[in-house]
């Protein structure tokens, strides 16, 4: 039988994980970012408008096979090869449903938003359903490993391989379909590489008591999940279905490149702790020790990173992505906001989730989801920009008892968690109050060179501040990013 892991392991593990994971995602952001924005200068905003239409249906099941599933296998200590062989088939025959009911009800979604052209890619997309279904659990078992640096390779190739085909395939005349082929082979060509790193083999075995010790864990998730999903997406079907491919395209662009690095970044952060949070349940003060170091790294990235979109987005865009996308000018400064109090709690959500409490986190998510969507629809009636406000104000909204539930799972008083992250709100609001000024002093310039000149002041600035006020986030990072692979 398998030794319990002592604690100086699993921190030990921890660390070498955030070497591998931290720098890692940020380079597969890195790279996610740079494609983008190649393919945002080669085709127009209503193209990408006609992916979101897609990918709205396809994320639900993404959240549902990797997150649900993902999560308990990581989470649970109890499981052996039999179980995870069982939720292997289950996944994939949940993959098979998924494809089978896209193509049945494919009528029923062109109708919805209005996009015949939408038929000839949904039969092709569908099959995503399976591939989200094939890597699930090897990718779960790496996590459970803490084995990061197999899953970084994996997306690093994935994205790589995945990018050129699509830039290829957009000079060759094709336009949706590239976005389409885009996504299909990053998913398909990470699951094999996730398949062949855990080299574990499935069993032909599919037993009811496997599920049974996942089960409370999972349906409270599932319907977490479920509500997390109808919340955040909501948004994008109304505006979709309401405005249009072309206003589609931009809002989801300036939702998705905040969201997407970094809620990515700091996903990366929480999966890295994860495993650690989940064997070190019992041993609170440690347990302690540790979500103030990973929760203040996070909001370190995430906040740096956030507020220099902010101070730099028209340029930014501009030069990037071209005119066709200075629409999504005001959306992107507004969604970099709600990025911040979303990653916030988001990565509360992966420690509550990593203590077992999914049932405390499903009640308050009625709440907060309820709340979120009602937001949502109200701000509707105001427009695209209406439904933006009313996302950050949501976000604000479900901060406070966000917080709350989580002091209570990890018992730690309110101001040792703001005092945590204090400093880090301090170097950044007078980062931003500088840079605005010199913007402003910098208005007549030219683009490139307000640009480049803010942009170098920002990164000045961060790195004295945090070196005044002795951020311990910079220099954790700092570490991470001058040992990294080196000392992994």
């Amino acid at each position: 039988m398998k030794q319990p892991q002592t604690l100086d392991e699993l921190k030990s593990k921890t660390i070498r994980s955030a070497k591998w994971n931290i720098p890692g995602q940020i380079a597969v952001q890195v790279l996610n970012v740079i494609g983008t924005i190649i393919l945002s200068r080669l085709l127009p905003p209503e193209d990408f408008g006609a992916l979101i239409m897609l990918t709205l249906v396809s994320s639900y099941a993404n959240l549902v096979m990797n997150n649900v599933i993902g999560n308990a296998v990581t989470q649970n200590q109890d499981l052996d090869r039999k179980d995870y062989s069982s939720i292997f088939w289950v996944n994939m025959i949940a993959g098979v449903i998924f494809c089978v009911m896209l193509i049945a009800l494919r009528h029923v979604l062109i109708n919805f938003y209005k996009q015949p052209m939408l038929l000839g890619y949904i039969k092709f997309f569908a099959l995503i359903f399976i591939c989200y279904a094939a890597g699930s659990v090897s990718q779960a078992l790496l996590v459970k490993r803490h084995d990061f640096k197999q899953i970084v390779i994996g997306n690093l190739v994935a994205m790589i391989i995945s990018y050129v085909v699509a830039i290829i395939m957009v000079l060759m005349g094709y336009r949706v379909f590239s976005l389409v082929m885009q996504l299909m082979l990053n998913v398909t060509i990470s699951s094999l590489y996730f398949i062949i790193a855990a080299r574990w083999k499935p069993f032909l075995i599919l037993q009811w008591k496997s599920f049974q010790k996942i089960k409370k864990f999972s349906v409270n998730l599932f319907l977490n999940i479920t509500l997390e999903y109808f919340a955040f997406n909501l948004d994008s079907f109304l505006v979709g279905r309401s405005f249009g491919r072309k206003d589609l395209g931009l809002y989801g662009r300036s939702k998705q490149l905040v969201f997407l690095p970094v809620q990515n970044i700091a996903f990366a952060i929480s999966r890295s702790f994860y495993p650690a949070f989940a064997q070190m349940q019992q041993h609170k003060e440690e347990l302690k020790s540790l979500y103030l170091s990973a929760i203040r790294i996070t909001f370190y990235i995430t906040a740096t990173v956030i507020t220099y979109m902010v101070i730099v987005a028209p340029d930014l865009i501009h030069i990037l992505m071209g005119e066709q996308w200075l629409g999504m000018v005001v959306m992107f400064q507004l969604f970099s906001i709600t990025g911040v109090l979303g990653t916030l709690n988001g990565f509360n959500d992966s420690f509550i989730i990593s203590q077992g409490r999914t049932d405390l986190l499903f009640r308050l998510g009625i709440f907060e989801k309820t709340f979120s969507l009602a937001a949502t629809v109200v701000g509707l009636q105001y427009g695209i920009n209406g439904i933006i406000y009313a996302r950050l104000i949501s976000a604000f909204v479900i901060l406070v008892p966000k917080v709350y539930l989580l002091l209570y799972v990890v018992q730690l008083p309110l101001s040792v968690f703001f005092k945590n992250i204090s400093k880090i709100f301090l170097i950044n609001i007078i980062t931003i109050a500088i840079c605005w000024l010199l913007t402003q002093q910098l208005s007549g310039a030219g683009m490139y060179a307000r640009f480049t000149v803010v942009s170098i002041t920002f990164a000045a600035l961060i790195i004295l501040f945090s070196a005044i006020f002795k951020e311990k986030g910079y220099s954790y990072l700092l570490n991470l990013l001058k040992k990294g692979i080196k000392n992994s």
